[in-house]
């Protein structure tokens, strides 16, 4: 399983639980349901459920692994753009939520996933909702336009998603002029990023959209002069020991077999994120769930069920033991869980285990 995955779902919610260990077995089911992927020629593609049809010319090739249908839950195309590396995803989903939604939840995804993302753009016009990012990808800096859009079909939502370099954007965008969406443009309008102010290089989002309310907390100028909360983490390690400033636990480990790869803290939380080849631990204090252990296993085995943008998650089973008993179990002050999950990373097929504990 790759190292992105597990860092990807580390930064993104783990402020509700205080034990999770992900394990990632050394094999890897392959995932039921998937049917033909809509590919009609070598450079042309129709949704097998959705009907829509996109076309395309060189420099885009097909990435075949991330191409597929499922039954009554998505046609998905990427395209990649041969020169540039940059993705373009058109996906047909069948979902309940509307294109805003759909967008805001995107938002929100990279919001939770990377640390310096600005939402140069959001709202939605004539019917289309569309944001624009920029943010440090996990291969530099990246610019993503995205954009959604209601289906004839019930409940379904069409999506058009590019990210690109940052430094090769413009040449992007110059040759999304040989892809067609039904013998149109694949994007109601041509992606740019918005103007900049020459006075201090920012944008400020249309106000009733209300971007803001989903950035990072940013500091002030007085701030800077204050310990920020990385730094206050970082202080928490002390060689192979990690105290909870809060909460005042501790742990120690094998620093032969496991290596810190994040730590956090705020008023109410702290977390110690540790990796070793193919799993990861996360210890974390909070007082959420005012110390309901059965409420916070519930709420973090839910969170983890619903997967992400990124992982689907297809399966979940109850772990058993040697004895064929289920791994799970409630006490007064201890509760935990043993899943087996089953589904898609990035395309790639996913098989995991987490263990979750909750204790008061």
């Amino acid at each position: 399983m790759p190292r992105s995955f597990l860092r990807a779902l580390f930064r993104r919610g783990l402020a509700i639980l205080l034990i999770l260990i992900v394990i990632a077995p050394a094999g890897a089911r392959s995932v039921a349901g998937q049917s033909d992927d809509g590919l009609t020629g070598d450079q042309r593609y129709e949704s097998p459920q959705l009907g829509y049809e996109v076309t395309w010319d060189d420099p885009w090739i097909v990435g075949e692994r991330a191409t597929r249908s499922r039954d009554v839950r998505e046609d998905r195309l990427v395209l990649v753009h041969d020169d540039t590396g940059a993705e373009l995803l058109v996906h047909g989903r069948f979902t309940e939520d509307t294109p805003q939604e759909v967008v805001d939840g995107i938002v929100e995804d990279r919001l939770g996933e990377f640390e310096d993302v600005v939402v140069e753009d959001q709202g939605r016009q004539s019917g289309v909702a569309r944001a624009v990012l920029s943010y440090t990808g996990d291969d530099g800096d990246v610019q993503e336009y995205l954009e959604a859009s209601s289906l004839e079909e019930d409940e379904s939502v069409l999506l058009v998603d590019l990210i690109a370099p940052s430094s090769s954007f413009g040449a992007t965008v110059d040759a999304l002029g040989v892809v067609e969406l039904d013998g149109d443009a694949v994007f109601s309008e041509e992606p740019s990023l918005p103007d900049r102010s020459p006075d201090d290089g920012t944008v400020t989002p249309p106000a009733d959209e209300g971007p803001n309310r989903r950035r990072p907390r940013l500091p002030t100028d007085d701030a800077a002069e204050e310990p920020t909360e990385e730094a206050e983490a970082e202080d928490a390690v002390d060689g192979n020991t990690f105290t909870s400033p809060n909460f005042g636990f501790s742990i120690s480990w094998d620093e032969d077999v496991w290596e810190v790869t994040a730590t956090a803290t705020d008023p109410d939380f702290d977390q110690l994120v540790l990796d070793t080849r193919d799993s990861s631990l996360s210890l974390s204090g909070t007082t959420d769930f005012d110390g309901n252990v059965g409420e916070c296993l519930e709420g973090v085995t839910a969170f983890l069920s619903a997967g992400t943008e990124a992982l689907e998650i297809d399966d979940i089973d109850v772990l058993e033991d040697e004895d064929g008993d289920p791994i799970e179990g409630e006490e007064r002050d201890r509760a935990f869980v043993a899943n087996e999950y089953t589904g898609t990373f990035e395309g790639d097929d996913a098989q995991f285990v987490y263990y979750v504990e909750c204790r008061t």
